[in-house]
């Protein structure tokens, strides 16, 4: 009996060392994948091939929804694409996620400048420096 359990122990830690070790593979090749999307998809921003910027953003956010990187992009892409109404929602994503954000609330305010809603576009602007005064890009 005593021999019995001896054995299921160290098959249990065998069992989570091989568990853990997986899983930190996983890990790493998680944050290399990533990496590698983040990377294309500001590359498509940077040369204008706004589909394939999207489909990488939407791959980030696949693998990442808690980031706030890949909605925000996710928005500026479809802000460059004038699909205003899609940009928001992705902005407002990532706002939700970080709302003291100064460049989000900043893209979100461009989005409504576009739509020409310049009282919210205003309002972004003045929470953006209640956070951040001194955000040259806002200022």
């Amino acid at each position: 009996m005593k021999h019995n359990l001896i054995i299921l122990i160290a098959l249990a830690g065998l069992f989570l060392l091989f568990n853990c070790k997986e899983s930190e593979e996983k890990k790493a090749q998680k944050a290399k994948d990533l990496i590698t999307i983040k990377t294309l998809g500001l590359a498509y921003l940077e040369e204008f091939e706004l589909d394939k910027a999207e489909t990488e953003f939407e791959k980030f956010i696949d693998l990442a929804p808690k980031d706030k990187f890949g909605y925000a992009n996710l928005g500026l892409t479809y802000l460059r694409m004038a699909r205003y109404p899609e940009a928001e929602k992705q902005l407002e994503k990532a706002l939700s996620i970080d709302p003291n954000d100064p460049d989000i609330r900043l893209i979100l305010a461009t989005v409504y400048k576009m739509e020409e809603n310049n009282d919210q576009a205003i309002a972004e602007l003045k929470e953006a420096l209640r956070s951040s005064p001194g955000h040259v890009k806002v200022l």
